[in-house]
């Protein structure tokens, strides 16, 4: 199976190639350095994106959701300030 480059990895992972290196760079993930720039063996990719659909928190099946939404616009959160004008 031919390595992927890494514009590839990163659209199997569906993130930035700038996120796949930060991968790389948390030895999360392993690249082949080449002249022409870095290659991924597609079955590490295939396997990180495993295991990241599984640690992802599944949504509840009725549609609720459940804390850690955000905030609505009325919310204290999102108050405007008036702008001031010289």
């Amino acid at each position: 199976m031919p390595l992927l480059t890494a514009q590839q990895a990163a659209a199997r992972l569906g993130v930035k190639p700038e996120t796949l290196y930060a991968y790389v760079s948390r030895g999360l993930l392993e690249r082949t350095r080449t002249a022409n720039g870095s290659l991924f063996d597609p079955l590490e990719i295939e396997a990180f994106a495993t295991r990241r659909t599984r640690a992802a928190t599944p949504r509840p099946s009725d549609g609720t959701r459940r804390g850690g939404g955000r905030a609505t616009a009325h919310g204290p959160r999102h108050r405007h300030r008036e702008h001031r004008r010289r």
